[in-house]
């Protein structure tokens, strides 16, 4: 029998389950969005707003991702790589 291993989330996997969360939360089915795309900016997307984003991302995928990473949030790329870094460290062994 072979053992059961954890499976690191592709990349794009967590990448597409953040852009269907963020389609749905903010009701852009009709917006383009791109790793530049500015959450501020582009998807008017304010700090509250962000806030309420990284909750929605947390439950999820259940991970965490503090004050100090969504800070450095300012594109749908940097969300990605701030989640798909926290998703990476849960599945490790």
């Amino acid at each position: 029998m072979r053992a059961l291993s954890r499976r690191r989330p592709a990349a794009t996997d967590v990448r597409t389950r953040i852009e269907a969360l963020l389609r749905a939360e903010f009701s852009l089915a009709d917006v383009a969005i791109t790793d530049a795309t500015d959450l501020a900016d582009e998807l008017l997307i304010d700090s509250l707003a962000k806030v309420e984003l990284a909750m929605v991302v947390e439950d999820e995928l259940s991970i965490g991702l503090g004050d100090a990473a969504l800070s450095e949030v300012r594109t749908f790329g940097d969300l990605c790589a701030a989640v798909t870094s926290r998703v990476g460290d849960r599945a490790a062994p």
